[in-house]
């Protein structure tokens, strides 16, 4: 495990060093640009209601499911 992920690290290092991989821009279109995207498309309102039914719905699923060993023993 140690030697695969320093195999990695060394990988990752030299792709830096000869600019084949540019750490900021994939930062930027993989983590930014997406949410710039999805809050331009619906706004700012309706991105953070959409956001907030999602985040809603995801806690009573979590809670649910710690539920579920309930179930099982009736």
């Amino acid at each position: 495990m140690v030697l695969a992920l320093l195999g990695a690290y060394i990988t990752a290092r030299i792709l830096i060093k000869l600019k084949i991989f540019k750490p900021k821009q994939m930062v930027n279109s993989t983590y930014i640009e997406p949410v710039k995207d999805f809050f331009n498309r619906y706004g700012t309102s309706v991105a953070m209601l959409l956001l907030a039914v999602i985040g809603l719905y995801r806690v009573s699923d979590i809670v649910l499911g710690v539920m579920a060993i309930f179930s099982t023993k009736i």
